[in-house]
């Protein structure tokens, strides 16, 4: 069964905001596979995860190692969406 959008952008999110490196990758995938834009992937997927992140750095749950950890994360599932955003043509 497929996922939907908003499944998928909330794994890619759960991804970095769990410190999940290696299974963003694989979301991400599956995300540009299902045919998503790759910006809302990451911006209402990895962004968000990472502003979760954030807020938790905020509150002292989380510690810088532990945003390091989110930010792995958030690169390993931007290495996948990065080529499928679209050219800028006009330069």
């Amino acid at each position: 069964m497929t996922k939907t959008k908003q499944e998928l952008l909330q794994e890619l999110s759960d991804c970095v905001f769990d410190m999940e490196d290696e299974e963003a990758a694989g979301i991400a995938q599956e995300y540009v596979d299902a045919g998503y834009e790759a910006l809302d992937g990451i911006i209402d997927g990895l962004v968000n995860g990472m502003n979760r992140a954030g807020k938790m750095y905020e509150e002292e749950e989380y510690f810088v190692t532990d945003l390091l950890l989110c930010s792995d994360a958030m690169y390993n599932g931007l290495e996948v969406l990065k080529p499928h955003l679209p050219k800028d043509d006009s330069k």
